[in-house]
C-alpha cells in the first residue's frame, strides 16, 4: 500500500529564549535548542517595555518565505528583470533563488537587450539555450524592454519561448491547410514538386498553379520517366507568347 501524506494536528508551541545582555552591537543570538526551529530574533534596549517591528529580524541561516500568498498573487516568485549587459544572453535572479530547473517550469522576464542570433538564459540553475517553437533563435525575437514567458524542457535541456509581447514570433513550418506558414514557405510560393504524366511530351505545356504562378514542365525523357517542374516564371504573358 502506498504511503499517504501525513498531517500533524496539535498545538504549536512557541518558546522565547532569553539571550545575554550586552553592549549594543555586540549582542549574540542564543542558540536554538534541539527539536526547535528559530522563527525570529528580537533585540531590545535596556529598559525597553514594548517590541516594535524594527526590533524583529530573521535568524541567520534560517530561510523564510514571507508574504507567500502575496507572492503567488503577483507572480513575483517566477518573474525577474534581465540584468545582462550582453546581447543574446539573459541573466535572471528569481526570488526565492533557485539552483536547478524542473520540467515544465515557467519563468517570465523583461528583456534587457535585443537578440541578434541564438540565445542562452541563466535563471540560477546554469546557462541553457533559449529557443523558439522551431528551434534556435535567429535574431529579432527578443526586444529590449518587452516581456517573455519561457518553459523549461528537461528532455531538451533548454527553455522554450511560449509567450511574448514583442519581437518576431517563431513558428514551425505549416503541414496542414489551417496552419500559419513560415516566411520560407511564402517565399517559395508554397510550390511542391509536380509530376507530369508520361504522355505529356510537349516541352512548353503550362499549368496554372496556386498563387497564380506559372511553371514550365519539361517533356518526359526518352526513357519514359515522368517530367518534373523545372522553372517558375514571374511574367506569364511572356510565357504565353513564346
Amino acid at each position: 500500500m502506498a504511503l499517504l501524506p501525513t498531517e500533524r494536528q496539535g498545538v504549536c508551541a512557541i518558546q522565547a529564549k532569553a539571550g545575554v545582555a550586552a553592549t549594543t552591537g555586540t549582542q549574540v543570538t542564543p542558540s536554538v535548542d534541539a527539536g526547535w526551529t528559530a522563527i525570529a530574533v528580537v533585540t531590545v534596549a535596556n529598559g525597553q517595555s514594548t517590541v516594535t517591528t524594527g526590533n524583529i529580524s530573521v535568524p541567520a541561516g534560517v530561510p523564510q518565505i514571507t508574504s507567500l500568498l502575496k507572492m503567488m498573487q503577483l507572480g513575483s516568485s517566477q518573474y525577474a528583470v534581465d540584468s545582462s549587459t550582453t546581447a543574446n544572453q539573459v541573466a535572471l535572479a528569481l526570488t526565492a533563488a533557485i539552483t536547478s530547473y524542473t520540467d515544465g517550469q515557467e519563468i517570465v522576464f523583461k528583456a534587457a537587450n535585443n537578440n541578434t542570433g541564438p540565445c542562452t538564459i541563466n535563471a540560477g540553475g546554469g546557462s541553457v539555450p533559449l529557443v523558439g517553437a522551431a528551434g534556435a533563435l535567429q535574431g529579432g525575437e527578443i526586444v529590449a524592454g518587452k516581456q517573455y514567458t519561457v518553459l523549461y524542457s528537461a528532455s531538451l535541456t533548454e527553455f522554450v519561448l511560449s509567450g511574448q509581447t514583442g519581437g518576431s514570433l517563431q513558428i514551425s513550418p505549416a503541414t496542414a491547410s489551417n496552419h500559419a506558414v513560415t516566411l520560407g514557405q511564402v517565399q517559395n510560393h508554397g510550390l511542391q514538386t509536380i509530376t507530369a504524366p508520361e504522355t505529356s511530351r510537349s516541352p512548353r505545356t503550362c499549368f496554372s498553379l496556386r498563387y497564380r504562378m506559372w511553371a514550365v514542365v519539361v517533356a518526359a525523357a526518352a526513357s519514359g520517366r515522368p517530367g518534373m517542374v523545372a522553372l517558375v516564371v514571374r511574367a506569364p504573358e511572356n510565357l504565353l507568347k513564346a
